[in-house]
């Protein structure tokens, strides 16, 4: 039993701080802001609209319009091995993302929440 209990801390004390919750996770602006600290090289996803977007977006984050009717298809031709960072417009959307990012089987993806707070997240155009 002792050696369970230890088996199962190293474990998470393995896992670096990561969150245990799996592949895909909705995350505070906070989380999000350090993951962009984190993993320099996460392709960082903007799913609003292409006018939004030109409005002021993420620095180095692509435009994939959670509207378009390719949306899924250009999901489906992105590594499944890559760590992402997604941010919507609204909480219904992320949300949505989340299953849709599990379906398609993700190891590593986070989705802001809510909508981004420019105080928090820069916004650059």
């Amino acid at each position: 039993m002792r050696s369970a209990i230890l088996s199962v801390f190293l474990l998470v004390a393995c896992q670096g701080g990561r969150d245990l919750d799996g592949p895909v996770q909705l995350v505070s602006e906070e989380r999000f802001a350090e993951l962009l600290r984190a993993f320099p090289g996460a392709l960082i996803i903007d799913v609003r609209s292409p006018e939004a977007h030109g409005r002021g977006s993420i620095s180095r984050s692509v435009n994939f319009d959670f509207a378009d009717e390719n949306f899924q298809n250009k999901l489906r031709q992105l590594s499944s091995q890559q760590v992402y960072l997604l941010y919507s417009d609204d909480a219904k959307t992320s949300k949505s993302l989340v299953s849709i990012m599990e379906g398609l089987y993700f190891r590593e993806v986070y989705i802001l929440k809510k909508e981004i707070d420019n105080t928090k997240i820069p916004l650059t155009k």
